[in-house]
């Protein structure tokens, strides 16, 4: 198992999170038609949420708790996560 600090955990999510905003933004100057372009202003302000929550606890959580250690393969977890719902029937995806 590899060692992580929270706090790069945290910077982790929000490169994430930055680099779909970039993503979703780049789709909405490319669509044109309204219903895709209602949903991706709706994506990209759920988007901009997470990131300011992000750097919020970046900036304000005491350095103790930043500096924790965790155990945890996050990377791993969430392949095994995104395997499994590749695999999942569309339909219950959409339930």
């Amino acid at each position: 198992m590899r060692f992580q600090q929270l706090k790069g955990i945290y910077q982790y999510l929000l490169d994430i999170h930055q680099g779909l905003n970039s993503l979703y933004l780049y789709f909405l100057s490319r669509i044109q038609d309204e219903r895709p372009r209602l949903f991706l202003h709706f994506v990209i302000e759920n988007q901009h949420k997470k990131v300011l929550h992000l750097k919020t606890l970046l900036h304000c959580e005491s350095d103790h708790v930043l500096k924790a250690w965790l155990d945890e393969n996050i990377e791993q977890k969430l392949l095994i996560i995104s395997d499994e719902l590749k695999k999942m029937p569309r339909s219950v995806l959409m339930a």
